[in-house]
């Protein structure tokens, strides 16, 4: 049959765009694995052999390493967006804010991992998660707060202390040069920001 696709066939427009958007979704994929793992943006080789596709296919789907960076961050952004705690209300602040970094602290290790991953790359690529991402991880720890009628935001020196001290690079700090568990890392940040609010 005319037209028909690969699972009938010779390809067709379809069946070919589906079998690039298939290679283009496997490349993305192994790269951000690949990022998790080392945080930092693997060989182009590296990407395609985890992708089981070689390094023509790679760079017939995308322009140069830049462009794959920035299609991993973005896959990262929208990963890191379903994947932040949200707040939990009805309980004491202690409780209220245990729980959020609790649920936040294994998102942190990979954020952290892909934030420095950005900050080291010769790629010239927009910081999209800092603008998305840590936006909204911010907005959360403000409402952790807010929900106790604490407004961290009514001191600019106090909100930006609160912003650095759940910032992920801060998180690395405490995982590579302090070489503290997740754990340890958790109650660091946590306490950093109970300190900060007054709480502790």
């Amino acid at each position: 049959m005319l037209g028909a696709d690969s699972e009938a066939g010779t390809p067709g427009p379809d069946g070919r765009h589906r079998r690039r958007e298939r290679s283009r979704a496997l490349i993305v994929d192994s790269a951000l694995a690949l990022l998790h793992e080392h945080g930092r943006l693997p060989s182009a080789r590296a990407v395609a052999e985890r992708a089981g596709l070689t390094e023509r296919t790679l760079f017939n789907l995308f322009e140069d390493k830049d462009a794959l960076m920035l299609a991993a961050l973005s896959a990262f952004r929208q990963e890191a967006l379903a994947r932040m705690p949200t707040v939990e209300q009805g309980c004491a602040l202690q409780e209220r804010v245990r729980r959020f970094f609790e649920a936040l602290a294994p998102l942190m290790d990979d954020y952290a991992r892909m934030r420095w991953a950005a900050a080291t790359s010769s790629a010239e690529v927009p910081d999209l998660e800092r603008r998305v991402v840590l936006r909204t991880l911010h907005r959360r720890v403000f409402e952790l707060f807010e929900l106790s009628g604490t407004d961290l935001r009514a001191s600019p020196v106090t909100a930006a202390a609160v912003r650095a001290a759940v910032d992920p690079l801060t998180w690395r700090i405490y995982r590579v040069q302090q070489r503290l568990s997740i754990s340890a890392s958790r109650d660091a940040m946590m306490n950093s920001v109970l300190a900060l609010s007054g709480a502790r």
